[in-house]
This record gives C-alpha cells, structure tokens and sequence, in this order.
C-alpha cells in the first residue's frame, strides 16, 4: 500500500458530476463537489489543473468531454505526479454487465475509463461514488492506479452515503493517504448507520496498486484501532495519523494463491501442441480449445460451464487472455472458479488454490497470471450461475461463439428444460446439433472447427449480424411478447392534465399538423434524459403526467409523452422499441431491444413516415437519429404489433455542402471565403462538434477544414451558427487569403477515402449510418480582369448502381469560373462483390479534383 504525500503543482484532478435526479440531489453534490475541489488545492494541486464538470458547473458532462478532460490535463504528468479522478452520481450495468457512469447522451463505461486512464503515466487516485460501483474494479485495476468504490460489486443498488463521509474526510485531512481517508469514512458511515438503526446496505472496496487485492474496511489499516476510535467520535475529529509501519503486506498470500508443479511429460507434451499449431495470420493468441455446456432451468435461472485453454503467444496478449474478469452481481449472478493453471514455455505449472483465491477476493472475481510468458498455456474451468430475472416474465439470453482470437476446436451443450415452449437460434455459424434427452432437458449438441476471430472493422454492420453466437428463449412468438409488453405498461400510456394542458397551448400556437408535431417534438426533446430504471422500472415507460412532472426522462418515457402529447392532437402516433445502434432479428423473439422511439405514419398533408427519437437533444425534428435507420423496429398500435424498417424521409437527407468564392488580387494571390452547411447525419456531428465550442476551438476545427482542402493563412473572420437553432442548417462561414504557394484548386472528397482504406472487405461497409448522403462542392474562381482563361477543365461523370461521381466546369462570365463536384451516395450500404469498384471510381474522382490548377497557362480550348 503507498502512502501519499502532499502533491507538486504538475498534478492534476479531474471531478465529474453525472446524472443526479433532482434538485435536492444537485445541491447536495455540488456542496461535495466544491469541497472536493478545495481539499485537492489543500493537497497541492493548482486551481488551473483541477477541473469540474458536469452538475452547477458550466461544463458540460458528457462521455466526449470528459475523456478528452482527463487525457488532457493528464498528457504532461510524469510517475512523479498525482491524478485525481472523482466520478458523483449514478452507475448502471450496460451491454455484457459492463459498468457504466450515468450522463447525458452516450454512458461512460468502465471500458472507457479504463483505455484513457491506461495511457496516464502519474500515480492514480480513483474514487467513484455512485451504487454499483465495485463493479469498475476489475476494469480498472492497474499497477500504478488505486481505486476506491462506494460500495461493493454491481449488486449494491441504492444510491450511497460514503461519498459524503469521504469528500469529508478529504477536506479535513487532505495529506491523508487513500486508505486512511477510506477508513475514516467508512468508521464514520457505520457509526451514522448504527445511529439511526439503519442496516448497511453498501460496503466500500478498495483496489490497493502495490498488493495487487481489493480490500475492504478498514482497507488494510487493521492495526490502528486508534483511528477508528477517533473517527467514530464526531465528524468533525481529526484521524490519527498511521506510519507505514502500521501497515502489514501478508506477501504469504501471493505465495499461497498458486502452487509450483514441476514439468511432466503431460505438460510437455501440450506445450508441444500448442507451438505446433498454425498461426498464419499471426494472431497474438489462440484459443486451442473450448468447451460451454449451457442449461436453462425451467424457473429461469441458467448456468453456463466454461472449459478453455489458450495458447499465449505473445505479450499483448496478456492483458485480454493472462488476466479474467468473471460476470459477478451478487445474489443475481455467480461465478466460481473451479481450477486455473498457466503452462510455461519450460512445462512448469503454476496451479491456482482455487479456496485461498475465494477466501481473499472479497466478493470479486479477478484472476491474474502473473507468470505469463510468451509461448504459455492457460487452462481454465469455471461455472456462472444466473438466478431467475422476474422483472421478465420469460427468459432470453445470447451467448457469444467467436472471440477476438481464432477458436481452433469448440464444443456447445445446450440443455432446455423438457415440454416448454424454448427454443434456440444459431446466428452466423453453420453446424448440425446432435439431439438427445434427459428426465429434464432437451440436450442439443454441436462440435465446430476453426471459428474464425471476431475482427471488427471501421463502418461495419451492427455486431450482431456479422458475429456468430447462440440465443435461447422461451417466447413463443414475438405476440406472446408485445401482449406481455401491453400488459406490464397497462395504464402507462394515458395522459394527465398537465399533458392535456400543454396540447391545448400547442394547438392554440400552431395551425398545421407539421408545426404541431414539431412543436411537441421540440418540446420533449428539450427535457433532460435520465436513466433511473429499477425492477420493471427498466421496461414500463413511466406515464405522460409523471414525465412531464418530473422535467425528465428516460428513452421511454419521453417517448411516451411525445405520444400522448400528439395524440391529444388528433395526431396518430405509436409506441416503437428498437435496438439502436445494434439490430433486432424478427425471426427469434425475445428482449433484442436497447432504446424506444415514437413512429408517426404518413397522411396527405404529412408525406412521409415520421420516426421520432425525443432521446438526443441533438437530433432535429424530421431527422432520424443515428443507430436507427435501417434498423427492424417493433412498433405498438392498435392492431397487433409489427415490424416495420425505420427509413430515413427525404425532407432531411443528409448533405455536405462546400461553397468556395475565391478571388484573384492583383498581386496574384488568391483571397477569399468559405461556406460550409451540413444537412441531416453530418449535421447532427457537426452540432455536437460545435456545440459549447470557445471561439479558439471554432478556429481551429475551421482551419482544419479548410487545411485539409487548401492551405491557407491564418483566418480573417470566422462564423459559425448557432448549433441549438434548430431552425436552419448547421453553417460555418470563413474568410481567408490563401499561401502563395498554392497552385491547385481546393481539393475534395479526400476524407471520404478513409471509407476506403482497405483495398477489398469481406463484410459490408455502411456509409453515413446507413442513410442516403450527397457530398458537393462549388469553387467560384473570380480571375482578374481579362485573365481568366479560356478553359480550365474536362467535365467528368460516372456512375454505379447507387453510386454517382460528377465534375462539372462552368463559365459564368468573361471573369468567372466554377467548378461542380458531386458524390451522391444513394445506396450507403456497400456489398463486399462491390467494394473494389466503388473504391475506383471514388479515388479515380478525388485523384482528378487533385489534379486541377489554380492557376491555368492556356487561353485556347
């Protein structure tokens, strides 16, 4: 355990405010949030190396910035310095379990946290005080990072008091080491606790850098009973220090988690295997072998058993393949180890003591080999229990078959409890299951060879239709699930008077159907999302009233407002739940689903359907937000429910205009300005690039437009509008002079070409989400008097089943030249037989719009 001193100026913190619920909420964490903030200056850190974000600060939270806060006020520190990293507020559990920090827009998982922290080379001092949070543990253990959680695991739901306790502490004593601040609050939270004859309902956990372990209270400071005695007197009562002589390292633990064998000929013989394996592609790994034997009981609980072994090749992959993060949410759901061994290079086995590794992982399941070696083998046996989730009333759950490495041999046993209604799906990989029966199960048994590495590639298709995994449901039909839907939300989709209210005031402002529904959308989409889902809480919508009581909301509860609202219209509006940003497959019913939306069918004043996602605070009315188009949605009426494909209308069809005017000065160099407007999909990226960007931030994003096109000096004037309006396009307009050095007309379509990088996929490749774009360019060339030349360019024009190129030269008077160049994606999604051509016949386009002259010598045709 290190004990950490006062810091120098070259640290630096970073304390992020989530989503919180409610005002008393704000209040309270923006009290914590400022103490925190003194303390850490208290500790050393300058005011200018402490940022704040998110909550009553004028910073906004969200994934992009926060990650971008951290590395960048992260980038200069040396081992020498400290980093401080406080997330407040709430966590919940996304795709796989994975752990994720609650705010606005896209969550921050501990997957993100993790990739931006790695790459910081200070000492780390982590604190995350939200429920749920001991679940960032195994993402986040590193040996330079000290991690404290509010509580222990996923399982611990309600929202804890540590964080008060410890932001207190820290302000009392801020050159206190991690571990006495921890225990300090811990003492002082059990002694409230016991005060007002509460149970404890959150234990904290500490991961402690140097031993390598997650402690829990009093985090290794067993010793120092006086600290505990102090801290349970008053809040106020300053801890004893503690000397590191205190502090005992029991080094016999690591000795006793693994067991030295000695070389045989078995684990010679299997070393020998592994390094006679082909590896033509030169994976870092392989997974020689796997075995999962998956049971579903007849009460919904399951339990997979999983048997592998992976050949270590080399030393990136250690991290993914020598370190094992188990699922672990207790009493939800399990894992036990049942045996672990690493094979080295030489046959010496080091065998894990599967009882000490359960005796000291308080409640966690993170496995290291520090062993590993390049050349080493790991076996590795262990069964993840599920209990029954009743906040569904039938069961559903995929399993994933392909890996990031190749799966040389693999078995599936899928068992299905006898006389019900589940059944199974194979996606993506072909095989013939061997059928048998038992007194319970239905026993379905595949064998596969060479499953090839799961490789994800830029712009691909959702995950889901491209990676091979097995589904298991117990839904008979996908009517058996919209009547269980209908019937968890009845009562949920009624208005209130206050929705009535705000109908009526529309109504009373707006006279077409088309400024009704985007008043409403408008209006809804202005509420503040949040995610607060418990028990069945997660699938019913909450009702119209309650929302727009409340100010906020999640997905389905805005949703369903906008619903109500337009129905008290008289305008039709259904319910709609989707799978954004991934895929729902029609053919096995089950809970495929992430996000809900409204759907608008046309009529005659209205021309087209209407998919409305209240969601985003980005999204402009009419347009379709990203991970939707394309997409099988689920929709809710009156009739039974159906799937419908989400289309992108043609009122909003994403478009990329450049609009060049350059003008010849009389000593030669070109001077002029540039009108940038972004329609549908760019411009929704274009306003969450511009949104609450400082005037040196819209510079410098301007200049990099343009430099990627024509070099050019330092702007003269630059204007972006406003990203919120969303009444007009997203604009940006320059005025520049050009370097005198310049001789080509500004060039295009150049950052277009990363789609096409690969000289041939395997896979489709989905341009602009899937959803129709049209990339054009003019360049105005305003020549001198009597200079302009005769002729400047060949017109050029291609095209391919959903694909168009044009270059088009027009002389618009004795002085002026303009050159046209349009790429219209009409059909974005690639196919893999296509991909070649249209990879020419792009850079056959880009490579002419480089090769055009500025300055032209022929005044002859």
């Amino acid at each position: 355990m290190t004990s950490i001193q006062m810091v120098a100026g070259a640290s630096s913190a970073v304390i992020v405010t989530g989503m919180v619920g409610n005002e008393q909420a704000d209040v309270k964490y923006a009290e914590m949030v400022v103490q925190a903030r003194q303390a850490l200056q208290a500790r050393g850190i300058e005011s200018d190396q402490i940022e704040t974000l998110g909550g009553t600060s004028n910073k906004t939270a969200d994934r992009e910035t926060i990650l971008k806060t951290i590395a960048s006020l992260s980038a200069g520190l040396t081992e020498t310095d400290e980093f401080w990293l406080i997330l407040l507020g709430h966590s919940g559990l996304g795709r796989r379990d994975v752990p994720e920090f609650q705010i606005r827009g896209p969550r921050l998982s501990a997957v993100d946290l993790a990739e931006v922290l790695d790459a910081i080379r200070a000492k780390q001092v982590i604190f995350i005080g939200t429920a749920r949070s001991g679940a960032y543990i195994p993402y986040l253990a590193h040996g330079n990072r000290d991690v404290l959680t509010a509580t222990t695991e996923a399982g611990e739901l309600n929202v804890p008091r540590f964080p008060e306790f410890f932001i207190t502490a820290l302000a009392e004593a801020p050159s206190d080491s991690l571990h006495q601040l921890a225990a300090t609050a811990a003492q002082r939270l059990r002694s409230y606790l016991e005060s007002v004859s509460l149970a404890q309902g959150e234990h904290a956990r500490l991961y402690d850098a140097v031993r390598g372990e997650i402690l829990a209270a009093p985090f290794g400071l067993e010793e120092a009973a006086d600290l505990a005695a102090a801290a349970s007197e008053t809040e106020s009562a300053t801890p004893v220090p503690v000397s590191p002589q205190d502090i005992e390292i029991p080094l016999e633990f690591k000795e006793a988690l693994f067991a030295r064998v000695e070389a045989d000929d078995a684990s010679l013989a299997l070393i020998e295997s592994a390094q006679s394996k082909r590896n033509p592609d030169g994976f870092h790994a392989l997974v020689l072998q796997r075995t999962v034997e998956l049971t579903v009981n007849a009460d919904h609980s399951s339990q997979e058993r999983i048997r592998s072994r992976v050949y270590l090749i080399k030393p990136s992959s250690f991290d993914e393949w020598g370190n094992y993060r188990f699922a672990v949410n207790p009493p939800a759901v399990d894992t036990e180890v049942e045996g672990a061994r690493i094979i080295l290079p030489d046959g010496v086995s080091y065998v894990l003591n599967t009882e000490v590794f359960k005796a000291n992982s308080f409640g966690t399941s993170t496995l290291f080999f520090p062993q590993a070696l390049p050349g080493s083998v790991v076996e590795l046996s262990y069964t993840i229990s599920r209990k029954a989730d009743y906040s569904l009333p039938e069961f559903y759950i995929e399993y994933p078959l392909q890996e990031s490495i190749p799966v040389l041999q693999a078995s599936l046993e899928l068992k299905l409890p006898l006389k019900t209604t589940f059944h199974f799906y194979l996606k993506n990989l072909e095989g013939e299951a061997i059928e048998s029966e038992t007194e319970f199960s239905n026993v379905y048994n595949w064998s596969f060879e060479d499953i090839p590495a799961y490789e994800p590639l830029p712009y691909d298709p959702p995950a889901r239709e491209l990676m091979a995994w097995v589904g298991v449901s117990s839904l008979e039909s996908w009517q058996a699930f919209s009547e269980w839907y209908l019937r968890i939300s009845a009562g949920a989709f009624s208005g209130g008077p206050q929705v009535e209210a705000k109908a009526a005031e529309i109504m009373a402002n707006y006279g077409s159907r088309m400024e009704r529904l985007r008043a409403a959308y408008e209006f809804v989409n202005a509420l503040r999302y949040v995610a607060i889902e418990f028990g069945i809480g997660g699938f019913r919508p909450r009702t119209p009233e309650q929302t727009i009581t409340n100010r906020y909301g999640d997905c389905k509860d805005k949703a369903n407002l906008l619903i109500a609202l337009l129905k008290e219209m008289g305008i039709e509006a259904q319910f709609v739940l989707i799978n954004r940003m991934s895929s729902t497959d029609p053919e096995f019913p089950g809970w495929q689903f992430n996000h809900a939306i409204a759907y608008v069918p046309a009529v005659e004043e209205q021309t087209e359907d209407l998919w409305l996602d209240s969601t985003d605070t980005t999204t402009p009315f009419g347009f379709v937000a990203p991970g939707n188009v394309g997409r099988q949605a689920l929709v809710f009426d009156c009739s039974p429910s159906r799937f419908m494909e989400v289309t992108a209308g043609r009122s909003e069809q994403s478009a990329e205009t450049y609009a060049w005017d350059l003008y010849q000065r009389e000593d030669g160099i070109w001077a002029g300005e540039l009108k940038v407007t972004w329609a549908g999909l760019p411009g929704y990226y274009a306003r969450r690039r511009f949104m609450g960007a400082s005037p040196q931030q819209l510079s410098y994003q301007a200049s990099a437009l343009l430099a990627d096109d024509f070099s050019v000096k330092p702007l003269q004037a630059l204007h972006v509008n406003d990203p919120s309006d969303f009444s007009r396009p997203m604009t940006l307009h320059a005025e520049f002079e050009a370097e005198a050095d310049v001789e080509s007309l500004p060039t295009f379509g150049d950052a277009w070409s990363r789609y096409f990088t690969a000289p041939e996929r395997n896979r489709d490749l989905m341009l602009n989400d899937n959803q129709r774009v049209v990339f054009q360019q003019s360049v105005r060339l305003h020549y001198r008097a009597g200079e302009a030349p005769q002729w400047i360019g060949e017109d050029y024009r291609r095209e391919l089943p959903g694909h168009l190129w044009s270059i088009t030269y027009v002389r618009e008077d004795e002085n002026i030249w303009r050159r046209d160049a349009v790429y219209d994606v009409q059909v974005p999604r690639v196919m893999p037989s296509e991909y070649r051509i249209v990879r020419r016949e792009l850079r056959q386009w880009i490579q002419r719009l480089r090769n055009a002259p500025l300055n032209q010598n022929l005044n002859t045709q």
